[in-house]
């Protein structure tokens, strides 16, 4: 059974009003691409060559790795400064004790302990006392 001709009419006017309404819309939306791409004004990325990014990107990574070993380097400094400030603290701490048992062992007392031991005289006589000018008011030159 074939369509009559009014059916075959009305398809037709329906098919040409869906068409036209196609392309209407079809026609904003290549306007809406036409002023999105005329809006647009070429990105910083857009100016950009490969190879000048490029260049960037290496720069960026190697003054990372700098920065890295930097730190490490710095840490590692660090640490040896401590031993050192460690061992010095060390050695201050030995020579105070061996100089205390130095003084223990070369002190007055104990030098007339053993002067005693060897029988020696423990007093003698100290000379005079020597003043100056400004000590004693009656110093003359004369005498």
């Amino acid at each position: 059974m074939l369509p009559s001709k009014t059916e075959r009419t009305q398809s037709r006017t329906v098919r040409n009003r869906v068409i036209r309404n196609t392309m209407r819309s079809l026609s904003r939306w290549r306007e809406l691409m036409i002023m999105d791409e005329s809006a647009k004004e070429p990105g910083t990325i857009i100016r950009i060559s490969t190879a000048r990014f490029a260049v960037v990107v290496f720069v960026i990574a190697g003054l990372l790795t700098l920065y890295i070993g930097h730190v490490y380097t710095t840490q590692d400094l660090l640490n040896e400064l401590q031993e050192v400030r460690r061992a010095n603290l060390r050695l201050h701490l030995q020579h105070n004790r061996l100089r205390g048992e130095y003084d223990a062992a070369t002190g007055p007392s104990v030098i007339y302990r053993r002067a005693a031991d060897l029988d020696l005289e423990t007093g003698f006589t100290y000379g005079e006392t020597i003043r100056t000018k400004a000590q004693s008011p009656t110093f003359s030159a004369d005498s």
